[in-house]
């Protein structure tokens, strides 16, 4: 039998340590499978070489799932995916969202830090959501710089940029930058209401367009999972955060505060799917 997480759900435990949340209850549980609930709703977490099999079909996975989307896929000719080429393929899919953890915790420390915007969200009020996610991803380092080579030589500011020259494009300066944001250094939401997504200002992960530009493609689906991140804080569980450091250094690749953020007393809300 799957042995079950006793937590009501194992979403803060996920954004606080990232990669290493499923060995680590493996190891303690003694085992290579758990059940718990993600993000309000039902998971089996699983590890090791058995279940990297559900890849030759050797045992199945839900047709939904992203397992089995990948496992099945066939090129264009007509062959399943090579194993490096699918595992490769899943990891795409698993790093963006254990990356954006970070984030998940920076958002967790904002609605400490800003009661206001907490007490508004737990209410009910969506209107600010997404501004306030992306006011998140402005405010707070996530990834320093994005570095390229120059292709074609040119002039920019009177700087001669030559072919090869390697250059680095500063993505939390620029999400800092006084010509772009009023009061950078404050945390406001309110000004991306209305807000008509400027390629070139905020670029958190990578500037311009997905298709033609160095931007992440997964930036659509960070803002999803931090929407339902803070949602999930706000609505679906209680808890307590004593004293700690949540100093964030600028010299920390990713960052995360201090002491991380730990909770305590964690408990659902009557009434939501966390309970």
């Amino acid at each position: 039998m799957i042995p079950t997480l006793t937590a009501p759900d194992s979403s803060l435990a996920l954004l606080r340590e990232g990669y290493a949340f499923i060995s680590r209850r493996c190891d303690r549980l003694g085992t290579d499978a758990f059940r718990t609930r993600l993000m309000l709703r039902p998971a089996v977490c699983v590890r090791g070489a058995e279940a990297a099999r559900v890849r030759s079909v050797e045992l199945t996975s839900p047709e939904d799932s992203a397992v089995a989307a990948i496992a099945g896929h066939r090129g264009d000719d007509g062959e399943l995916l090579d194993l490096p080429v699918a595992g490769v393929e899943l990891l795409n899919l698993i790093r963006p969202v254990a990356a954006v953890s970070r984030f998940g915790v920076l958002a967790a420390l904002t609605l400490l830090r800003h009661p206001r915007w907490r007490d508004a969200f737990a209410a009910g009020e969506d209107e600010d959501l997404r501004a306030f996610v992306l006011e998140v991803r402005r405010f707070f380092p996530f990834f320093p710089l994005v570095a390229g080579r120059v292709r074609e030589p040119f002039t920019w500011q009177e700087q001669r940029f030559g072919t090869g020259d390697r250059v680095y494009l500063d993505l939390y300066g620029t999400d800092h930058d006084a010509r772009s944001w009023t009061d950078p250094e404050v945390f406001d939401p309110e000004r991306f209401r209305g807000w008509q997504r400027d390629p070139w200002t905020l670029i958190a992960q990578g500037a311009g367009g997905y298709a033609e530009n160095h931007r992440c493609p997964d930036e659509p689906m960070t803002e999803w999972l931090l929407e339902d991140v803070v949602r999930l804080l706000t609505r679906s569980v209680r808890y307590a955060v004593g004293v700690q450091d949540f100093g964030i250094s600028l010299n920390r690749l990713p960052t995360l505060p201090a002491d991380g953020f730990v909770v305590s007393h964690v408990r659902p809300v009557p009434g939501t799917a966390a309970a």
